[in-house]
């Protein structure tokens, strides 16, 4: 049995599951997802808190989680953030310690390796290093359940215009464990202005979509002299954001893989999207223009 635990935003549960897709079609292992044990994931700044939910049940996936009556093999770790903690759990949980595995480890792990004993496996796998074979079965089965229900006027633009999403992250960005990372987050709004014109340049009457955690600082600090419109207006759900955006024609992404998907996902067959030089390198396909 491989069991992938489940956690963080979307953006990386979208991997987390894609992962365990990937085994699934390479391992003759059982493979399923652990969310029993799901909190809410806080990132707590000054004066903003982000709440973030387990998601994928909105979606067309394929694989089970793990069933109650297995969940008590597995509870210890509940709290267990780090390595060495984990691998203390091992004989709680029936499982020997040098098949406990960890990202760094699972990329140099070839599939055979997997077709034995069990694994309880964390990780983001923020790569296109198996996701690009996964692209045609992800395409299905990431679809909601629930189709998504807008207004015939937003539908009568998705189909006829070329609509550009553009995604603004803020949020948890402006926290202080960001701000004092030695890695930039937040992406200079020079950057989008660039970025539309670029567009605007490329397509005949663009419409911008926006999707900003923040609209309000978007509104009053990203200037568009083209037709555009704020998807917060919509009231939404993050899951429901995400599809919305994979309906786009073009993107103009964040460093977030929550935008990441939103253009990976899109099936127009001449989009442009743009990517900020803030973007992971893991994630970028040759074909996008960086920023």
């Amino acid at each position: 049995m491989i069991v992938i635990r489940v956690w963080n935003g979307l953006g990386n549960q979208l991997f987390q599951y894609a992962y365990a897709r990937y085994l699934s079609e390479h391992s003759e292992n059982q493979v399923l997802l652990e969310n029993e044990r799901w909190k809410r994931d806080k990132i707590i700044g000054e004066d903003l808190q982000t709440d973030r939910k387990y998601s994928l049940c909105y979606f067309r996936i394929s694989l089970p989680c793990v069933p109650m009556t297995e969940m008590e093999r597995w509870r210890y770790i509940e709290n267990a953030t780090c390595k060495d903690k984990l691998l203390n759990c091992c004989n709680k949980l029936g499982i020997e310690k040098n098949l406990l595995q960890y990202e760094d480890d699972i990329k140099s792990l070839t599939s055979k390796k997997f077709n034995y004993r069990n694994y309880y496996i964390i990780g983001i796998f923020q790569t296109l290093k198996f996701l690009q074979s996964m692209r045609q079965i992800l395409l299905q089965e990431l679809q909601l359940k629930k189709e998504l229900n807008l207004s015939e006027s937003i539908n009568t633009i998705l189909k006829e215009r070329e609509v550009v999403a553009v995604h603004i992250r803020r949020g948890d960005y402006l926290t202080v464990q960001y701000l004092r990372s030695s890695v930039k987050r937040i992406i200079n709004r020079n950057y989008y202005g660039k970025a539309i014109e670029y567009i605007a340049d490329k397509v005949t009457k663009p419409v911008f979509f926006f999707f900003s955690d923040d609209s309000q600082w978007v509104k009053q600090n990203i200037s568009c002299k083209y037709e555009h419109y704020y998807v917060d207006e919509l009231h939404l759900k993050d899951y429901e954001e995400l599809v919305l955006m994979s309906k786009c024609k073009h993107h103009i992404i964040a460093n977030s893989t929550f935008s990441f998907w939103g253009a990976w996902l899109c099936q127009n067959i001449d989009q442009i999207v743009i990517a900020p030089t803030e973007m992971n390198k893991e994630l970028l396909l040759h074909e996008w223009k960086i920023m």
